[in-house]
């Protein structure tokens, strides 16, 4: 049994090394394999043969390419698309000014924490269930249903996964509720709170850019 390394591209999150992983260890001359999110390395013990190391980063993409990843000997250099924030800054510019716009009209302001119903309530929380986010999710929808399909089920796992999360939601949901209930948070704490979940939301939009490879090691 021989360790071969290679480079990997088009991971973004956790989800993309589960999927890798699963997707090469059932591979006949695969023994073990270990991708590294942060140095975008892939590490795989077993046995090619006489093949080069060219022959079997080929082979490893042949497997992968249908997930978007690609498999290479030598570290390649990423060209950033920085043509691309040239679409995202205007319309993030366009969002903001609406926002702004709404707020001083007071339509943003027209529901708030203190005259929130049970309808409202629920219509949000609907909506909030229902998008899908692909900073938390998206991997993991598309590592289950990458492997479901292959076994020709496609409509059943992905209403199983939307039902469990929609009740887990709702479960999840009354807790922390029945907690804030309880327990109130002083300015300074929540201020620290929402940095704290501002900071983590601004790093995985960073790694799902796939422009910044610094960040990738503040991702667990």
């Amino acid at each position: 049994m021989t360790k071969y390394i290679f480079h990997i591209h088009g991971i973004h999150c956790q989800a993309c090394v589960l999927l890798i992983e699963r997707e090469l260890i059932e591979l006949s001359n695969v023994v073990q394999t270990t991708v590294s999110l942060q140095s975008h390395s892939l590490e795989i013990h077993g046995d090619f043969g006489e093949q080069t190391l060219e022959q079997i980063a080929e082979e490893l993409t042949d497997v992968l390419k249908i997930y978007g990843y690609y498999v290479s000997v030598e570290k390649q250099l990423k060209k950033k698309q920085w043509s691309e924030f040239k679409i995202a800054v205007p319309i993030s510019l366009v969002f903001i000014i609406l926002f702004v716009v709404l707020q001083k009209m007071g339509i943003v302001n027209l529901v708030s924490a203190g005259n929130v119903t049970y309808g409202t309530a629920f219509v949000i929380g609907i909506i909030a269930s229902l998008s899908t986010c692909m900073a938390v999710v998206g991997g993991l929808v598309l590592s289950m249903s990458a492997t479901f399909a292959k076994e020709g089920d496609k409509v059943k796992p992905q209403l199983m996964f939307h039902a469990g999360r929609i009740i887990s939601f709702f479960v999840l949901g009354g807790v922390i509720g029945a907690i804030g209930a309880v327990f109130t948070l002083n300015t300074s704490a929540t201020f620290i709170l929402s940095l704290i979940i501002g900071i983590v939301m601004l790093i995985l939009g960073i790694n799902l850019l796939d422009t910044f490879h610094w960040a990738k090691k503040f991702q667990p």
